[in-house]
């Protein structure tokens, strides 16, 4: 395959995804790309006993081919986190078996480890890996019975992981779902506490971005205190332990955790930083829905209006809907649409003939539909040029969808317009 293959959008008409489109068709077009998209997803990355994504790259000329794996668990949980708002959508029922098995991938995505409260940043069941001169990633991929699971899941990892599992438990879960749901997070909380805030690999070394203890967190990664107060805010929302609340008073008044995230110099609150971005809107969106104390949530507050002027034209509709969502600020719905609609649903990339590896980023904010594919579109530099040699499913464009819908910004579609009408 020589020659770019440009991204494109199955099945989803171009002609009307514009400003122009009348509303009831830009809903009815936007649902039809979540319906696309979500079986995009399913068709790329199974289930039922792994973790998606499951999926190998396009190997490098003169490499092997090796597994992409590294954020498997973070996006299993953000999957879960999506299937909670299309059930309060009522879109879906909690017993499906879909999320079933969204659960249970995540539920053994901390068991395969065999160390209580711990996560595998991804596993398989079954199959060979490269050794690590081979991959070339020097990740330490470590056998479980029949499971092969990646070790050195840092902050973030379980950040986003707790964040998943409480937008289903506080939208979607049964009691049953409650009860597991309750015990595998008091199990992190509970190591992590007894660890000094700090998480470790499998050997009991600290890995990298771990530990969120105070006079810890390095200038360039102070985003992560926030982090911390959404972990132990999380902890005891949904396991009732005395000792998460203590500690993120302490955390929050004593140490200044909830002031931390915005102190960096200009130089480092751009490009590279998008990730503790998309982070950090996580964070606030339980942080300030929960928050009873009128300081701390003016703070919160004022932190969350600083992050939106930010990023508001870095066309990532998913910080826009999180921030709409906390203060009841609809001025943004009209770019949500408009990126969303422009965002494609079926991201694939290959090499040019004369690629050589590499890339950089512009000067300027790439558009969306010219942004080479990622992972997570919301945790990617907004401004890259750079090609990746990967597939990936479109769950930045369903969590944006569904939690904009749950949010009130995106409307559904009118009953008489139907999904034939919005085909090609």
């Amino acid at each position: 395959m020589s020659g770019e293959l440009p991204h494109s959008v199955t099945s989803i008409p171009t002609a009307v995804q514009g400003s122009a489109t009348p509303p009831e068709r830009r809903a009815a077009i936007l649902l039809h790309k979540a319906q696309v998209a979500h079986q995009v997803l399913l068709g790329r990355h199974l289930l039922g006993g792994q973790v998606v994504p499951m999926v190998a790259s396009t190997p490098l000329p003169g490499k092997a081919p090796h597994l992409f794996l590294r954020q498997a668990t973070e996006f299993t949980a953000r999957h879960l986190a999506t299937l909670a708002f299309m059930v309060a959508e009522q879109q879906l029922s909690p017993t499906e078996p879909l999320i079933e098995a969204t659960l249970a991938a995540l539920e053994e995505a901390q068991t395969v480890t065999g160390v209580p409260g711990m996560l595998a940043r991804a596993y398989m069941r079954g199959g060979t890996l490269p050794g690590e001169a081979e991959s070339g990633t020097g990740e330490r991929w470590r056998p479980s019975g029949e499971h092969l699971w990646l070790d050195g899941a840092n902050a973030k990892v379980y950040a986003t992981t707790l964040f998943g599992y409480a937008v289903y438990h506080e939208l979607a879960a049964t009691e049953d779902q409650k009860r597991r749901i309750a015990s595998l997070v008091a199990a992190v909380v509970e190591r992590w506490l007894g660890d000094a805030l700090t998480f470790l690999d499998a050997d009991g070394s600290p890995v990298s971005d771990s530990s969120l203890a105070p006079g810890r967190i390095a200038l360039p990664q102070r985003a992560l205190s926030l982090l911390a107060l959404q972990l132990l805010a999380i902890g005891h929302r949904l396991t009732g332990t005395p000792e998460c609340l203590r500690v993120y008073r302490e955390l929050a008044d004593t140490h200044g955790y909830a002031n931390r995230g915005l102190q960096l110099p200009p130089e480092l609150q751009d490009g590279w930083s998008a990730e503790h971005d998309c982070l950090a809107c996580e964070a606030y969106y339980h942080l300030v829905q929960w928050e009873t104390d009128p300081q701390l949530l003016d703070a919160f507050r004022r932190n969350l209006e600083a992050l939106r002027s930010k990023v508001r034209a870095h066309e990532r509709p998913y910080l826009e809907i999180i921030y709409a969502a906390l203060t009841g600020d609809m001025e943004g719905a009209g770019s949500v649409h408009e990126v969303l609609l422009r965002l494609p649903v079926v991201k694939e990339i290959y090499r040019p003939a004369d690629w050589t590896g590499g890339g950089e980023a512009g000067p300027g904010v790439t558009p969306i539909e010219n942004r080479p594919p990622t992972v997570f579109e919301w945790t990617a530099n907004p401004r890259r040029t750079w090609f990746l040699i990967r597939r990936f499913a479109p769950l930045d464009y369903l969590i944006a969808y569904w939690m904009g819908r749950h949010h009130g910004l995106i409307c559904a579609p009118p009953e008489h317009v139907s999904k034939a009408t919005v085909g090609p």
